[in-house]
């Protein structure tokens, strides 16, 4: 079972990343860890820590983290399939997070079309729906009888993606993981050659990760965890 968390980075955890990654990876069969910038408005000020440089600081001090995890995702695939679900995985991510830190501190060009609207949909905790959880509320799927492909097809969806323009005429180039993943899914001519500077620039971060119980355990010391429960649950 595919098993994938994602984190935050904020104020409150931007020293710890490291550690947090390096501990799910060694206490859990996680399949996938992702981490994200804070984006809009936050609830509380100061929480967005970051910017370009630090972002990317951070990004590629984890890089072998990723290395690990596409040798862990292809575990489970034929011989032959295996450097590709490596390559794949491993550039698709670094490629992410390369737009994602272009886009941190304002908007440029993803280098493709960002297809909101079209291959997405956000819908909101009361059944309003958007293109992009960046953008303006259009409708409730309650009017489309709850019907996605009515809503997809709908004059409000067109115009939200007209209005858009593939990102180029609204300028509104983000950090969102799903949508820049999605947009490159649907870009194959540019997915092609972003993923495989991708897998290259992570090749090149690439170290042994050296996982042990020793340090499993120093890091549960330095930040209180509970090993008690921790066994009690099995994962120790």
């Amino acid at each position: 079972m595919l098993q994938t968390l994602a984190t935050v980075i904020t104020k409150y955890n931007v020293e710890q990343i490291y550690d947090l990654m390096y501990w799910i990876y060694g206490r859990f069969k996680s399949s996938n860890h992702i981490i994200e910038a804070a984006r809009g408005e936050t609830r509380e000020e100061g929480v967005k820590v970051l910017n370009e440089q630090s972002l990317r600081a951070i990004q590629d001090e984890v890089a072998p983290m990723y290395s690990a995890y596409a040798k862990r995702m292809s575990e489970g695939v034929s011989f032959l399939r295996k450097p590709v679900t490596r390559f794949i995985y491993q550039g698709f991510l670094r490629t992410m997070f390369n737009i994602r830190a272009d886009n941190l501190e304002g908007p440029k060009p993803w280098g493709m079309d960002c297809t909101a609207g079209e291959t997405t949909l956000v819908i909101d905790y009361d059944g309003r729906f958007r293109a992009c959880e960046l953008r303006p509320q259009l409708g409730n799927v309650k009017d489309y009888g709850c019907d996605v492909q009515a809503i997809m097809n709908s004059e409000a969806m067109k115009n939200e993606i007209e209005a858009i323009g593939c990102g180029h005429k609204a300028n509104c180039w983000c950090t969102h993981g799903c949508w820049i993943s999605a947009s490159l899914a649907f870009n194959p001519k540019q997915m092609i050659k972003k993923v495989w500077q991708g897998y290259r620039e992570t090749r090149k971060l690439n170290k042994p990760l050296n996982i042990t119980e020793e340090r499993l355990q120093a890091l549960e010391v330095k930040y209180n965890v509970d090993r008690e429960k921790l066994a009690a649950i099995g994962v120790i």
